[in-house]
C-alpha cells in the first residue's frame, strides 16, 4: 500500500510573523473619543477615521497631558517631545476639516464628567483642576471656531452650551466660535442677543459685537444694542472703539438700514457717524441709502450723505446723475470758503474721485450754478481731473 504524500502549506510571509498591534493613533482614537469610535464601527463606516478625526485625538491628548506629564507616552517607550504651547496646538486643531469637530465636541463635554474631575484632582486642588478644565475647554471651543463654515455640525451643541450654567465662563469664547462658522450659526441668534444684553465689559462685548456681524442679516437684532451702547456718550467716540460697531453692521448689510436710517440726522454726531459710514461699507445697498438722504430736507442728513459719498470716493460712479443733481440743489447753500465743510463741496470732492466720467457733470454745475464759490470748484476740480489724464 503505497503511502500518501504529505502536503506541506507554504510559509507565510514575513509580513505576517510580525505582530499587528494597534497602532498608537487607533488608540488614542480608543481613548478619547470611545462615543465616535463605536458609532464608526456600528454603521460599518470608515467616514470617521479619516486624518482629520485621528489626528484630532492626538492633539487632544497632547493637550490634556503635555509631555512632562506624558505617562501614556512613557508605558509604549517613546520618549516625550518637547511640550508645545497651548495656542500652537490649537491652531492645528482649527486648521483640520469637518471630520475633527465630533471628536473635539465629545473632548468638550468630557472636561465636566465625573472622569474627568477624578483625574484632575489626583494632581491638582479643587479649585485649581476646575480653572485648568475650563481653560481647555476655552481652548477646544477656539479650535471649533478655527475650522469655520466647516464646523457647522457643532452650532446645536453650541446652543445647548450656551444654556448651561457651567459653560457661563465660556460664552464669549462660544460666540466668537458660533461667529467664525458664520450664517450657518443663525440659529444661536436669540441666545447670543442675551449675551450681548448682559456683557460685563467691552473686551469682552468686542468678541460678541464682531461675531453678529460675521453671522450677516440674521444679526440684525443686534443692531439696537450696538446703538444704545453708543447712545448719550458725550464725547466724541475713538475711532478703534467706533470701528468695531461698523464692521459689525456692515456685515449685518442691508437689514441693518432700517435702524440706520433715523440716525442720519439725530442731534449726536456718534450716531451720525455710525450711521453714515455703516452704509459706506454695505455696497450697493449703502449706496442707495446714502444718494437717497441726498433729497433729505434735513440739511444733517444731506450732510452725512455727502461725507458717506466721499468715503466711497471712485465707488460711487453708478450714482454720478443723483450726485450732480444733488450738487445743483445745494446752490447758494455755501456760507464758507472750505470746500471740505460743505455738502456741495463734499459731493465735489466725490466727482473728482469719479474721474472723467465726471467731467459733463461738472461743466453742467459750472454752467448753472449763481453761487461763484460753488462754480470756482467745479471749474478747479474740472482742470485737476483734466490735469490727471496721461
Amino acid at each position: 500500500m503505497t503511502s500518501q504524500p504529505v502536503l506541506t502549506p507554504p510559509p507565510p510571509p514575513a509580513w505576517a510573523l510580525r505582530p499587528q498591534p494597534w497602532s498608537r493613533r487607533r488608540k488614542l482614537v480608543a481613548i478619547f473619543a470611545p462615543i465616535a469610535l463605536i458609532a464608526a464601527v456600528a454603521t460599518a463606516t470608515i467616514c470617521y477615521f479619516t486624518s482629520d478625526a485621528v489626528r484630532a485625538a492626538e492633539l487632544i491628548h497632547e493637550l490634556r497631558h503635555p509631555p512632562e506629564q506624558g505617562a501614556l507616552s512613557r508605558l509604549m517607550g517613546e520618549d516625550p517631545p518637547a511640550a508645545r504651547p497651548d495656542g500652537v496646538i490649537v491652531a492645528e486643531l482649527g486648521g483640520l476639516g469637518s471630520g475633527a469637530v465630533s471628536v473635539i465636541i465629545e473632548a468638550i463635554e468630557r472636561e465636566d464628567t465625573p472622569q474627568a474631575v477624578a483625574e484632575e484632582d489626583e494632581f491638582y486642588r479643587q479649585m485649581h483642576g476646575r480653572l485648568v478644565r475650563q481653560g481647555r475647554r476655552d481652548l477646544l471651543i477656539r479650535a471649533l471656531g478655527l475650522i469655520g463654515p466647516r464646523a457647522k455640525a457643532a452650532v446645536l451643541p453650541m446652543v445647548k452650551w450656551l444654556q448651561l450654567p457651567q459653560y457661563r465662563y465660556s460664552r464669549y469664547e462660544i460666540v466668537a466660535a458660533l461667529g467664525n462658522i458664520g450664517p450657518d450659526a443663525a440659529a444661536a441668534m436669540p441666545l447670543i442677543l442675551k449675551v450681548l444684553d448682559e456683557q460685563e465689559d467691552f473686551r469682552q462685548g468686542q468678541m460678541v459685537i464682531r461675531a453678529c456681524g460675521q453671522l450677516g442679516p440674521a444679526a440684525v437684532g443686534a443692531v439696537p444694542f450696538f446703538i444704545k451702547a453708543i447712545e448719550g456718550k458725550r464725547s466724541y467716540m475713538d475711532d478703534r472703539d467706533m470701528e468695531i460697531y461698523i464692521e459689525a453692521i456692515a456685515g449685518i448689510g442691508q437689514p441693518a438700514l432700517q435702524h440706520l436710517d433715523p440716525l442720519m440726522s439725530d442731534e449726536e454726531d456718534n450716531l451720525r457717524r455710525l450711521a453714515w459710514q455703516s452704509m459706506a461699507r454695505m455696497g450697493p445697498a449703502g449706496l442707495t441709502a446714502l444718494v437717497q438722504h441726498l433729497e433729505s430736507p434735513s440739511r444733517r442728513a444731506r450732510a452725512c450723505a455727502a461725507l458717506g459719498l466721499e468715503k466711497l470716493g471712485a465707488k460711487a460712479a453708478p450714482a454720478l446723475k443723483a450726485i450732480v443733481a444733488a450738487t445743483n440743489a445745494e446752490n447758494n447753500q455755501i456760507s464758507t470758503n472750505s470746500r471740505h465743510a460743505t455738502v456741495s463741496g463734499s459731493l465735489i470732492s466725490v466727482l473728482i474721485e469719479i474721474g472723467p466720467a465726471a467731467e459733463p457733470g461738472l461743466q453742467e454745475i459750472a454752467r448753472i450754478t449763481t453761487d461763484d464759490m460753488l462754480k470756482s470748484w467745479a471749474e478747479d476740480a474740472l482742470n485737476t481731473i483734466r490735469a490727471s489724464k496721461p
